[in-house]
């Protein structure tokens, strides 16, 4: 379909996998026709890439399915919406002719994760997740025209071998956080990582205990599990910096309420974290390649130093072999 609010406005949007589900038809149908769903999503895209042909909005009931489709990924490589300590709820498609496809999540906008009697509630709760993916997904169409996207500058960080293998992985979260820093600054955001901080944390010691419990068994398959549950926590902690920001003073700022396992995964490191993101200018505000690979090599030590400090050794000799060693007694 076509939405037209004003001729210099026009833009193009897709409905994918949505008849397939009679609730989420209606859902959606009711926040579109009554309550300006895609002029809501429209806006906050504008917002960072005026010109809408430039773009077109997907809305799909199947993320994964849709995704794979449009990407051409296979069964085995395809693309899931779990991160381990979080959900995606949007994706951004670079097209080979220099236009994006920004893919929402149909379900996460018609059934917003919010306990309310009150319609108005639950509506404006599905509004604000509309505004904050539009916005962020165009964040990443703005990041990738400039040439500041983590494909381009992941690499360039003069590193050792060990740092060098987090660097693809720090990377797309410097993206994240300056866009999540500059979204929190020119919208409100129903997101909030503190609120899953503790699930976050839970989910990050649980996979440690278990490698540390079985990696004699199958030390490959025990690394790769914990890799991904340190990976998902990095992002978690780009998400929170963002979100809590720093104090008058210029200090990151410490997430309240502080969870149980505050102290033993993150206290020692938080600081150390929290300010290397903050060298970051939000994603309207352009840095050089030069600068976003000085972060990235800070960023990729932080995190080595952090894994060691919290039980999990992980890294690449100078031969390019792979080692993994839990050393906590416990997690």
């Amino acid at each position: 379909m076509d939405e037209k609010g004003d001729a210099a406005r026009e833009f193009t949007v897709t409905l994918e996998h949505v008849g397939e589900s009679h609730v989420l038809n209606l859902a959606l149908g009711l926040l579109i026709d009554r309550y300006n769903l895609l002029g809501e999503i429209a806006t906050q895209i504008l917002a960072l890439m005026p010109d809408p042909s430039r773009w077109r909005l997907i809305l799909t009931g199947d993320l994964s399915a849709t995704v794979n489709a449009l990407d051409h990924r296979s069964q085995q490589f395809g693309y899931t919406t779990t991160r381990g300590a979080g959900y995606v709820g949007g994706l951004t498609l670079p097209q080979g002719d220099g236009t994006f496809l920004f893919i929402l999540d149909a379900s996460n906008l018609a059934f917003p994760p919010i306990e309310s009697d009150s319609l108005e509630e639950v509506v404006e709760h599905a509004l604000a997740t509309a505004r904050h993916l539009g916005r962020h997904e165009a964040g990443h169409a703005l990041l990738m025209t400039r040439g500041e996207n983590a494909e381009v500058y992941r690499e360039l960080a003069d590193l050792d071998p060990s740092a060098a293998g987090w660097s693809h992985i720090v990377a797309r979260d410097i993206d994240d956080f300056r866009i999540e820093r500059h979204v929190r600054q020119n919208i409100l955001s129903p997101y909030s990582h503190v609120e899953g901080l503790p699930g976050a944390l839970d989910h990050l010691s649980s996979a440690l205990a278990a490698a540390s419990r079985g990696w004699r068994a199958d030390i490959a398959k025990h690394a790769e599990a914990s890799d991904h549950a340190a990976s998902a926590f990095i992002r978690v902690i780009a998400y929170l910096s963002a979100e809590v920001g720093l104090d008058d003073a210029g200090a990151p700022v410490v997430p309240r309420p502080v969870p149980e396992k505050w102290d033993r995964y993150l206290a020692d490191h938080w600081a150390k974290w929290s300010a290397a993101f903050h060298r970051l200018s939000p994603a309207d505000q352009p840095m050089t390649l030069d600068q976003l690979a000085s972060t990235t090599g800070e960023l990729c030590e932080i995190a080595v130093g952090w894994m060691s400090a919290i039980g999990y050794r992980r890294g690449i000799t100078d031969a390019g072999e792979l080692y993994a060693y839990w050393t906590a007694g416990s997690y």
